[in-house]
């Protein structure tokens, strides 16, 4: 499923985004451009029917996190693809606006 995630993320993610490749785990960390809002993200990534964890709770003072975490471990290759896809709608739909 990692590799699966991995793959996806390279191919649909803009190149500003950042992957970190996990040695182990069950997250993938991606790290995107100062300009967009995570959590705006997050926003168009539910209505597609598709989550992630937004970075800015692993942090306690509060500061602006520009990541997000995608969990792999709990879905089938088959299901890692359908919610990358889906999470590459949603970024087209947010960039648009």
């Amino acid at each position: 499923q990692r590799k699966t995630m991995v793959k996806c993320a390279e191919e649909i993610f803009p190149k500003e985004f950042k992957i970190t490749l996990p040695e182990g785990g069950m997250f993938l960390w991606v790290d995107v451009p100062e300009s967009i809002d995570v959590m705006d993200f997050f926003d168009y990534a539910i209505k597609e029917k598709v989550a992630f964890v937004p970075g800015n709770p692993f942090f306690v003072e509060g500061e602006k996190v520009t990541g997000f975490r995608l969990n792999f471990s709990n879905s089938t290759s088959e299901e890692v693809v359908e919610g990358m896809n889906r999470l590459k709608r949603a970024m087209e739909k947010m960039l648009k606006k």
